[in-house]
């Protein structure tokens, strides 16, 4: 009978042992379970930030792109600008030809010796050397003398003698 309540104990201690690692695993799969659940919202969040970075990347690409459309149109007008300024001025320099053509020679030599013409001319300069101009401009329109002096640098009108 001893042997028997023996085999007993050695049963239920062994019951026991058995019962005890089998709550140790469940714990241990139920920790398991939890920190893969963790994990997974981790890498979702990241997935989730990856995706808001992308969208913002393709935001910014669109700006650049707009932004690379606007310097294009304003180099073509430039360009435009810049060809309207250069055929402006070589109608200006043919312009400017044509009226020193039709002026002689001869009668620039009668003008310059004229009374009016000399003093017109002293009166120009002595306003000019009074004023500080480094530069004289004068430019005879249809109608009128356009006078102007640089000074410091800048070009101002005088009123015409």
């Amino acid at each position: 009978m001893a042997e028997e309540k023996d085999d007993e104990e050695i049963s239920i201690d062994l019951s026991k042992i058995t019962n005890f690692f089998k709550r140790k695993k469940k714990e241990e799969v139920a920790e398991v379970k939890k920190e893969a659940e963790d994990v997974e919202k981790k890498v979702e969040q990241r997935i989730d930030e990856k995706k808001e970075e992308l969208q913002e990347l393709k935001k910014d690409e669109m700006i650049i792109e707009e932004v690379k459309g606007e310097i294009k149109k304003e180099k073509l007008e430039a360009e435009k600008i810049n060809r309207e300024e250069v055929k402006f001025e070589k109608e200006g320099e043919a312009e400017q030809a044509s009226l020193t053509e039709d002026v002689e020679v001869s009668s620039l030599h009668n003008m310059a010796e004229e009374a009016p013409v000399i003093r017109l001319v002293n009166s120009v300069l002595s306003q000019a050397v009074r004023e500080g101009a480094s530069d004289v401009h004068i430019s005879p329109e249809k109608e009128y003398v356009q006078v102007r002096f640089r000074v410091d640098g800048k070009l101002h009108e005088v009123p015409a003698p």
